[in-house]
């Protein structure tokens, strides 16, 4: 499980990720169309796990497709 490895911390309620996500990434994917929806998610996960400030993110972001 996510909070057992140390990726999500403990004490939000059950359920809580399984239902967040989704919705982070649907809004990444409407919000930013010139990334595919694999790339909305990365991004979307990327966000949650390592935040949106100056740090460096464990990846870099795809780059939308052009087109």
């Amino acid at each position: 499980m996510s909070t057992g490895e140390g990726l999500l911390r403990q004490g939000l309620p059950p359920g809580f990720a399984a239902s967040f996500i989704p919705l982070l990434v649907h809004q990444v994917a409407r919000n930013l169309p010139g990334l595919t929806v694999a790339q909305a998610a990365d991004v979307a996960v990327d966000a949650l796990l390592d935040g949106i400030g100056a740090a460096p993110a464990r990846s870099p972001l795809p780059e939308p497709r052009s087109g």
